[in-house]
């Protein structure tokens, strides 16, 4: 298991506990090896469809997507803000 997936793991299971300091801390254990953008394209993006899959297949809780969605939609406003390109 790669460092990614040991990111992605660590920031699903972030995201399942409602945990959003965890989730933060994941964001800013990214270093300086990937960007925001890479951050939200190869760990947030695939952490929420995993957790869509999880709710269309019954082993997930709406809440737990839709909290998820809200921790997510936090971290991303804070690593790439609006006015950012």
């Amino acid at each position: 298991m790669d460092d990614k997936d040991k990111m992605l793991n660590a920031f699903k299971r972030a995201l399942l506990d409602v945990d959003r300091l965890a989730a933060r801390q994941v964001m800013e254990q990214r270093g300086r090896d990937m960007r925001p953008i890479q951050f939200a394209e190869k760990v947030v993006l695939p952490a929420l469809e995993q957790m869509g899959a999880g709710w269309q297949d019954g082993s997930l809780a709406l809440s737990q997507v839709y909290m998820a969605g809200r921790i997510c939609e936090e971290l991303i406003d804070e690593m790439l803000p609006p006015a950012d390109p």
